[in-house]
């Protein structure tokens, strides 16, 4: 029994020391913008106090008349660079899109790492509530973009984000013979 305690307690440790947290800088948007950067071709810009997922969260609305693109963006890093790619940086985050007019216009939101669409919403999406968003990229330092877009005019969309959160996890392999004994002994 002691023995299975200590298997137990070794692969517990192993998980921990393998977790590097990341820095992204208030995801939650509690304390307002932190290091997110807005960028608006049209567009109002906002850190909500209220309709997050709960409480704060990064706010875009389009333009009522015209097309146009807001975009928010921070530089993280998400535990160390890993050359051999065995180290996998987990990106979570929510998000909203909302029609706020009559018209059936075509709005995106979409989620770019380095450059690199990694999220596009569904196309032609009309109302899209929070919903939770995983992504893997590998670990190391990243530029993270959250965008909205409208292709036309005639209508205004909203669009927001919360709970932006990134780990840095290291796949190790795992010793066969031990995860039989503990399944035996559980």
């Amino acid at each position: 029994m002691k023995t299975s305690r200590i298997i137990l307690m070794t692969i517990l440790i192993t998980i921990m020391a393998s977790t590097a947290h990341a820095q992204i800088d208030n995801g939650d948007f509690e304390d307002g913008l932190g290091l997110w950067v807005p960028l608006a071709d049209d567009y109002y810009l906002a850190d909500r106090r209220s309709g997050g997922n709960p409480g704060y969260h990064a706010y875009m609305q389009s333009h009522p008349i015209w097309p146009g693109s807001a975009t928010w963006h921070q530089t993280f890093d998400c535990g160390e660079e890993d050359p051999t790619g065995v180290s996998l940086c987990f990106i979570t985050f929510d998000y909203y899109l909302h029609n706020l007019g009559d018209y059936s216009e075509t709005a995106m939101f979409t989620v770019e790492v380095d450059h690199e669409l990694v999220y596009s919403s569904p196309l032609g999406a009309q109302w899209i509530d929070w919903t939770t968003i995983s992504l893997e990229v590998p670990c190391g330092r990243h530029l993270i973009v959250f965008k909205h877009s409208t292709s036309s005019g005639g209508n205004s969309w909203a669009a927001g984000f919360d709970n932006v959160s990134a780990e840095c996890l290291d796949s190790t392999a795992a010793d066969t013979s031990d995860w039989g004994r503990v399944k035996i002994l559980y």
